[in-house]
């Protein structure tokens, strides 16, 4: 009688509940049925825990609740006679929501901690999951527990998926505030000069959005904003290789800003907070293309100007060879237009603090374009003499005494407060100490 709906027949290896019957498997004097789905699982509803053999393993994997969320999650729950135990987790390690998924299980454990379940969460990789075990009375129904763990399941999955519309619906909102205006919209409406000038006006769209979302300040979780920018293509290659151009990011499988990337985000992250209209003249070209025009200008005419100005170089075939090594692999490959502007604010006596280029200027040494002391070497000399002659060329200049008038165009003052080279190297070369110098 006891087993009555419940039935183990050991020797034939099979489970008859209530008529309908399941292969089980025997391991180590324990016999599993493996995974039943949810509908083979709902047999066992109104069975009772003391009428299961005390060697018998009920296993389901079940797929989500209604509704789901994220495609999930997956219930796994393992029943014996004096306990039951339920994994919940997602099949899939992307998370593909802009709710966080330690939101979601913080969320879930809180409901069945009310509910008097002991939940504890597992990380797996990138991936959380829950679980909870307890040993149930006797008496009581099997289907209870299932029920009330599916029920609040379904109950989390309702208000993620409210959620989910609330953090869909500022991402839209924040997507159109960040595109509103591109770079040189931006750079005259804010009456932006120098360096900062140039930055921001080469800025697209898009470039402005990704720059904010993965460097600035901003009221949602950084996961959130990650995930935006996927969503999006914002991190796409088009995107983030013309920052890397400008010095803004630094390029990689994950690209990161630099801190003048970070800075120039931030200001445009509280630029677009304000209720700016859009200049009645749209901005000149001049604005727009005159940072990649600096570093095409430097690029194609490096070459040529060097071998021109040095008769060493001239006259010697592995000179010219190496200095074409150099243009290619150094150049061509690593120059950005931050290192330009930091050669300029050095022949213009004028740079922002080193903590916001100690890197650049780490790589400007590297290169040898310029010195320890932050004083320009030939290479960084004839760097800033093409760039003075793009400069003449655009007419931002004149043909002579154009001292004052190219520190203007290549001034630091709307990014940061500016000091002289020779301050900056005192302060450069404390922070690297004496062994650097050596």
């Amino acid at each position: 009688m006891l087993f009555k709906r419940v039935r183990l027949s050991r020797g034939k290896g099979l489970l008859t509940v209530k008529g309908s019957t399941f292969t089980v498997h025997e391991r180590g004097g324990r016999f599993s049925t493996g995974f039943l789905s949810a509908r083979e699982l709902d047999l066992f509803h109104d069975i009772r825990f003391r009428e299961l053999p005390g060697d018998l393993v009920v296993a389901s994997l079940e797929g989500p609740p209604t509704p789901p969320f994220n495609e999930g999650p997956r219930l796994m729950f393992v029943i014996e006679r004096g306990r039951i135990a339920c994994q919940i987790s997602f099949s899939s390690f992307e998370w593909k929501t802009l709710l966080k998924q330690e939101e979601y299980f913080k969320e879930l454990k809180r409901r069945l901690d009310l509910k008097g379940y002991a939940a504890g969460l597992d990380r797996y990789g990138g991936s959380l999951s829950l679980y909870l075990e307890l040993s149930p009375p006797p008496n009581q129904y099997i289907g209870q527990f299932v029920s009330e763990i599916r029920e609040t399941v379904g109950e989390v999955n309702f208000w993620a998926n409210s959620e989910e519309e609330r953090l869909e619906g500022e991402a839209a909102r924040l997507i159109n505030q960040l595109t509103r205006f591109n770079g040189g919209e931006l750079a005259k409406a804010l009456g932006l000069g120098g360096v900062t000038r140039w930055i921001v006006a080469a800025l697209t769209n898009e470039q402005i959005a990704y720059l904010v979302l993965n460097s600035a300040p901003l009221e949602i979780p950084r996961e959130v904003a990650q995930e935006i920018l996927r969503r999006h293509q914002l991190d796409a290659e088009s995107v983030t290789s013309p920052l890397s151009r400008l010095g803004l990011v630094r390029g990689g499988a994950e690209p990161t800003a630099s801190k003048v990337g970070r800075r120039i985000a931030e200001m445009l992250a509280r630029a677009l907070r304000l209720e700016l209209k859009p200049p009645r003249r749209r901005p000149s070209l001049t604005d727009r293309h005159f940072a990649f025009g600096c570093l095409n200008h430097v690029i194609k005419n490096f070459y040529a100007y060097a071998v021109q100005r040095s008769p060493r170089i001239r006259k010697r075939p592995k000179s010219k060879a190496k200095l074409r090594i150099f243009v290619e692999e150094k150049l061509k490959r690593d120059l950005t237009f931050v290192h330009l502007a930091i050669i300029m604010g050095i022949q213009t006596n004028q740079l922002p603090p080193i903590e916001f280029i100690e890197r650049e200027v780490d790589k400007l040494v590297e290169m040898g374009l310029i010195s320890k002391n932050l004083k320009l070497r030939p290479y960084g000399v004839a760097i800033a003499r093409l760039l003075k002659s793009y400069c003449r060329r655009l007419k931002l200049i004149p043909p002579t005494a154009a001292q004052p008038q190219l520190a203007k165009i290549w001034s630091w003052k709307n990014f940061s407060k500016t000091r002289t080279p020779r301050e900056l190297s005192r302060e450069y070369r404390r922070r690297k100490g004496e062994w650097w110098l050596a």
